[in-house]
């Protein structure tokens, strides 16, 4: 009889803007987004209305440089929670910028 016990391990996917990205329901996948705050600029999440996806969680990743100013990430995990076929975009822009020349990525996702 043997003292170890299998752990199951599950890993989360990282969305990319190229293609559709294939999720199953309950599955998380992460974005993980250049970010410097510093600047006055940040991202932001815009949902779409398919309800296949809601982001749970979003946070700061600064770099481990203590430098003022430095970049880090912006991370956010969605889950899958419906099947269906949506989109989630984020815009990085000042929070008062209408400027339609503002850096967005879209990325297509699928829940099966």
């Amino acid at each position: 009889m043997s003292n170890f016990h299998r752990i199951k391990r599950t890993y989360d996917t990282l969305l990319t803007d190229s293609g559709t990205n294939i999720m199953k329901i309950g599955e998380n996948a992460w974005v993980i987004l250049d970010d410097n705050p510093s600047t006055g600029y940040s991202w932001r999440v815009v949902t779409d209305s398919s309800g296949i996806y809601k982001v749970i969680k979003s946070f700061y990743l600064p770099t481990n440089t203590g430098s003022v100013g430095s970049p880090g990430k912006s991370i956010w995990i969605i889950r899958a929670v419906d099947t269906g076929r949506g989109s989630i975009t984020f815009k990085y822009s000042r929070a008062y910028s209408t400027d339609s020349n503002d850096k967005e990525i879209r990325y297509e996702i699928n829940v099966i």
